[in-house]
């Protein structure tokens, strides 16, 4: 059975969007026919404010009242009998069993591989901190080794000026 509950009267009620397109669906719908007899009831109303939607309800009746009938006995072979039902059911219930526990091995999988991934990050922030401090090392050990060169080369210059003084002394004695 199908209402049309007004929906010949979409313009008047405002109906946009989807509720206007439920509306056109179903009157399309009574002109498509199908596998089953087609009873349309018309509801119309004497009154003049109501003779348009009268006037529309008369004009889709006789549109239904053109439909042709093409009804066709649908059969559902039942030859099967009820161990073939039992054995589809079983089947069935072995394979939800199945899923059930590749789901929990899913389950088991995603916490190891999030136990390792948890594990892994850790080790990188170890790790991190570690290159930090060798980074910060190096930084200071090529400050330490740019003063020892800086200090050989202040002891060079001393000792060639302590070399040259005691030169210059002895020339003169």
């Amino acid at each position: 059975m199908i209402d049309l509950a007004g929906s010949e009267r979409a313009f008047a009620m405002s109906a946009v969007g989807d509720r206007f397109k439920e509306g056109a669906n179903i009157n399309k719908s009574l002109f498509l026919g199908g596998n089953c007899k087609t009873v349309m009831i018309a509801n119309v109303s004497p009154t003049s404010c109501s003779s348009e939607d009268t006037y529309n309800t008369l004009q889709i009746a006789a549109r239904a009242n053109l439909i042709k009938l093409n009804i066709k006995a649908t059969i559902v072979e039942g030859d099967m009998r009820l161990p073939q039902y039992v054995t589809i059911k079983e089947k069935l219930e072995k394979k939800v069993k199945d899923l059930e526990k590749k789901e929990k091995d899913w389950e088991k999988k995603g916490k190891y591989y999030e136990k390792t991934v948890n594990e892994l990050r850790a080790k990188l922030t170890q790790s991190s901190l570690k290159v930090k401090k060798l980074l910060s090392l190096m930084s200071l050990q090529r400050a330490l080794a740019q003063q020892y060169c800086l200090s050989m080369r202040t002891f060079s210059h001393m000792a060639d000026l302590e070399h040259s003084s005691s030169t210059d002394a002895m020339e003169q004695v």
